[in-house]
């Protein structure tokens, strides 16, 4: 494996990570709210 290979890869696992969390970020918040509101 080359370090350039090495560098390519790095990049491509940081973009797939990005959406993942931004995913999360999303639904989080948005559970949250939900459960508050079945509380009340």
């Amino acid at each position: 494996m080359s370090p350039q290979e090495r560098k390519t890869i790095r990049s491509q696992r940081k973009k797939e990570k990005a959406p993942f969390l931004f995913r999360w970020f999303g639904i989080v918040p948005y559970a949250f709210m939900v459960l508050l509101k079945k509380n009340r």
